[in-house]
């Protein structure tokens, strides 16, 4: 088993602010989404990788681990989800989500998944809201807008009609 911990004494780590320039309305939603514990982030050095984590734990932060390489997200964990992500995009970022895997809170377990291809237009969303292994919904974007949607009913795909809102 290897086990890994980071220290403010190891030369690898520091506590730094991760969220980079933001505005003062980006903070106040970041704080909401319960991720402000991004500006004081415990930042370790392993390779190519750095592996943030909060620097103060609490209760509503203590599952909480995010990669990254060369500065790009890779993997995020948190009490509510994990998200797997692909570093090779070029504006890859942390909207740009290839896995969810979403389990709800700690004592919860995973009950919902949704997956997403990236980078190619168009992209498809597949998502399986009840976690039994048949995708149930799929959602394929053109250049950041949804053109179809599908419904898995009956054993087949079914088209949904889409709402245009004018």
């Amino acid at each position: 088993m290897l086990l890994a911990s980071c220290s403010t004494t190891n030369k690898d780590c520091v506590v730094r602010d991760i969220t980079g320039a933001m505005t003062d309305e980006q903070l106040l939603l970041l704080k909401a989404d319960g991720y402000d514990w991004m500006r004081n982030a415990m930042v370790c050095r392993m390779g190519e990788f750095e592996i943030s984590t909060p620097a103060n734990n609490g209760e509503n932060n203590s599952n909480i681990i995010f990669v990254f390489r060369k500065g790009k997200p890779v993997f995020y964990r948190s009490n509510m989800g994990t998200y797997i992500y692909s570093p090779k995009l070029i504006d890859a970022s942390i909207e740009k989500i290839m896995v969810n895997i979403w389990h709800g809170g700690d004592d919860d377990d995973v009950n919902r998944i949704w997956y997403q291809t990236i980078g190619k237009n168009p992209e498809v969303m597949t998502y399986d809201t009840n976690f039994d292994g048949q995708p149930d919904l799929k959602t394929i974007y053109e250049n950041n807008e949804i053109v179809e949607m599908y419904e898995w009913k009956n054993d087949k795909w079914h088209r949904k009609e889409l709402k245009k809102i004018p």
